[in-house]
């Protein structure tokens, strides 16, 4: 492998056994090696990421870091043999973002302002005190909305009726065991 970088960062060109670089800062720049390939041009404003290993691969596209969208692609996506279906993500940053799980839930939130993927952690956990609004919709048909940093919530699946719930169960309709009841002072009125 051999790099050259004249004059360092601003120029830097190279090349070697599944290697290639040409970097021409903030202009151009283009790097293959391995299973990553990354293009920008006129850093930050837009960079292409590509990576594979074996017969499944990842794009992501960003644009001034406040856009990006990430694809992962299987090529072969087949649940019945353990294979899960595609997902992917795009961003608006911090006004707007939607995820697709591999299980085919779609999940979307108004005000997103963490720029890193976080789905299991730190979203979870807190997303709730910064969204304005979120919607998740699973492959069974269950819908999920949040609003106003979670004072309002719903829930509906299909063939059934719509719970929702104002500040945790302050006031609210809900089914359970099959009855329809009220909620109101976090506790449920009626049979």
């Amino acid at each position: 492998r051999e790099d050259w970088r004249i004059p360092f960062p601003f120029v830097q060109v190279g090349n070697g056994f599944e290697y290639r670089r040409r970097d021409f800062w903030p202009f151009y720049g283009y790097r293959r090696t391995g299973g990553l390939e990354r293009t920008y041009w006129l850093w930050p404003f837009f960079r292409f990421e590509k990576r594979s290993a074996g017969d499944e691969s990842d794009e992501k596209t960003f644009l001034l870091p406040f856009h990006w969208r990430s694809t992962p692609k299987e090529a072969a996506a087949n649940p019945a043999k353990g294979h899960p279906a595609p997902r992917a993500s795009f961003k608006l940053w911090p006004l707007y973002g939607t995820r697709l799980e591999a299980d085919g839930t779609r999940f979307t939130e108004v005000l997103s302002p963490l720029w890193f993927k976080d789905p299991k952690g730190l979203e979870e956990l807190a997303g709730v005190f910064w969204r304005l609004g979120s919607r998740s919709q699973r492959p069974d048909g269950e819908r999920r909305t949040t609003l106003l940093f979670g004072l309002y919530e719903s829930r509906s699946r299909p063939g059934e009726s719509r719970d929702w719930r104002i500040l945790g169960g302050f006031w609210g309709r809900e089914t359970a065991d099959g009855v329809r009841r009220t909620r109101f002072l976090y506790h449920r009125l009626g049979k």
